[in-house]
């Protein structure tokens, strides 16, 4: 830390600051680490304005002492709320902690509020504290107008790109990217912004190809090589999608952190083709509900190799899909609940596919999932009741996923939906009662069925006992079609690379029908679509009945 002035107190604040710096590649207690940042917050709280904003630029850019810059620009926010550059700082130190921090947003409106003279300095991250929110249009709006005043700004074309992307324009987010990538070619984004914005393009081997070339001058940009992988497996190559699935421990900051501390913390190196021989061999799930289900099937394959090798196979099982998944588990597989215990090696589940060699060839789309005979009896009595035809329906899924919105039904098509006649949808999305209870109330023909499922085990004899199951890419759809149940499949237009991109139908289940978008965010065209087809399954269940 560069000292501009020669006060004291800035004099002992630096050498605060630089010992901080020394510390980072030495072990250093937690005791030790707060006496020493105790020490910081004693010397800034001394500090005048001027002072404390110039010392907050100064470690502006310090990747070591970000989490001190944080610290510090809370504390100015506290002392001079007035100041504009205390909560930009607060709101871009946020971001380098986190770039999808909620908080950043209110900090960085702030800061635009207070200082209309500097808004050209806190576009940029004004810009990506919105992208962080989710506040795409005004996202827009300010990568706008900081290119009305810097018409050369790679970064804010960058962002910009992911702007237009996430409001369904794909052609408009390609050529910002572009833009960017023309003023800056080694810019650090832009480059993924690119494919990504491609790939919502649907131009899936164009995204392939520009993917490669950027990996060919940066090998380690992992927020390349994640769409990268996600590309090869959407289009059949298998071998080198699988194997580059690895970087999204790199790109997935909670994924990585889960890796590493298995790694790290519990000693329990990553299996990389050792002899298992007496060894155990800890396979754990790492994505989500959807991924855990469609993987799963894999799991005998798995334990016949290890157990051919000479040794045991532990298996750690999130506690909702315990119930589900044991009948498929083999018995001398150990199974562990929430939790994997130490072993001699770890492997995630989705890095088995690669290490294991699964292939297209190994994929049948035969059923692999049971719920209970009795359960789904018991379904099927109470259903009985009501002559309409029965659909269970999951129009969203888990909000914190990155394209939740993309995937969803919003409110409209949803309404477009229910007014279907002669059909009960009973809801299975979690956390959407009281907008069932809404719905219902308003004459719809919606129930919600949620409260009454405790786990994906309960959940399936629901899903064999209706007639048909409606769901957008969640994990709903995962399991009914693991189950064998009829399954119409709502998709965007891009959709998971999972699903390909010019077929009704799937590799990986055969009881699943895709319903796909033509045009990226319009539902309508899919509502129709699948509204003809509940007719005709209306008309054969009355005439079956009659």
């Amino acid at each position: 830390m560069t000292v501009l002035t020669h006060s004291p107190v800035l004099l002992d604040l630096a050498a605060a600051v630089q010992h901080a710096r020394e510390l980072q590649a030495q072990p250093v207690s937690c005791q030790q680490a707060w006496a020493l940042f105790a020490r910081m917050l004693e010397a800034f709280n001394l500090l005048a304005a001027d002072e404390a904003m110039e010392v907050l630029d100064q470690l502006a850019g310090d990747a070591h002492l970000q989490p001190i810059a944080l610290g510090l620009a809370r504390r100015a926010t506290e002392r001079f709320p007035e100041q504009a550059h205390g909560w930009f700082h607060l709101g871009r130190n946020l971001l380098v902690g986190n770039a999808e921090s909620a908080d950043a947003h209110p900090a960085l409106e702030r800061a635009w509020e207070l200082s209309p003279p500097s808004r050209a300095e806190f576009a940029v991250c004004f810009s990506a504290a919105c992208l962080a929110a989710r506040q795409w249009s005004e996202a827009e709006r300010i990568c706008r107008q900081r290119l009305e005043w810097q018409p050369a700004c790679a970064d804010a074309y960058s962002n910009l790109s992911i702007a237009l992307r996430r409001q369904y324009q794909p052609e408009a987010a390609v050529e910002a990217a572009r833009q960017a990538l023309a003023l800056e070619p080694g810019h650090e984004h832009a480059p993924s912004n690119l494919v990504l914005a491609l790939v919502d393009c649907c131009r899936f081997p164009e995204a392939l190809q520009t993917a490669r070339e950027f990996l060919a001058r940066r090998p380690t940009d992992d927020r390349l090589r994640l769409p990268m992988a996600e590309l090869e497996l959407r289009l059949g190559d298998w071998q080198a999608g699988w194997a580059d699935m690895d970087a999204r421990f790199a790109a997935i900051p909670q994924l990585g952190a889960q890796q590493e501390a298995r790694e790290r913390l519990l000693g329990v190196p990553r299996w990389r083709g050792e002899s298992l021989a007496g060894k155990t061999l800890g396979i754990w799930l790492e994505q989500g509900y959807g991924d855990a289900i469609l993987l799963v099937r894999f799991l005998p394959r798995f334990a016949q190799v290890v157990r051919e090798q000479g040794g045991k196979l532990v298996f750690g099982c999130f506690g909702p899909l315990e119930k589900l998944f044991r009948p498929l588990i083999p018995e001398d597989v150990e199974l562990n609940v929430d939790h994997l215990r130490a072993t001699d090696y770890h492997l995630p589940l989705m890095s088995a596919c690669a290490d294991f060699g699964i292939t297209e060839a190994d994929v049948s789309g035969s059923p692999y999932l049971k719920a209970s005979p009795q359960g789904v009896s018991k379904w099927r009595r109470r259903l009985k009741r009501d002559p309409r035809l029965h659909i269970a329906l999951a129009w969203t899924g888990n909000p914190q996923q990155v394209r939740n919105d993309v995937r969803s039904l919003g409110r409209s098509s949803l309404l477009e939906l229910l007014a279907q006649e002669g059909v009960l949808f009973h809801s299975v999305n979690p956390d959407m009662a009281e907008l069932v209870s809404e719905l219902a109330a308003s004459g719809l023909p919606i129930v919600d069925q949620s409260a009454s499922l405790g786990s994906f085990a309960d959940t399936a004899e629901l899903l064999k006992a209706v007639d048909a199951v409606v769901s957008t890419c969640t994990s709903t759809a995962h399991l009914a079609a693991a189950l064998g149940a009829p399954t119409l499949l709502l998709l965007d237009k891009v959709g998971s690379y999972l699903w390909r991109c010019d077929t009704q139908r799937s590799p990986w289940y055969d009881s699943v029908r895709i319903l796909r978008q033509n045009q990226l965010g319009d539902w309508s065209p899919v509502i129709q679509q699948l509204r003809r087809h509940l007719v005709s399954q209306v008309d054969a269940k009355h005439r079956h009945r009659s």
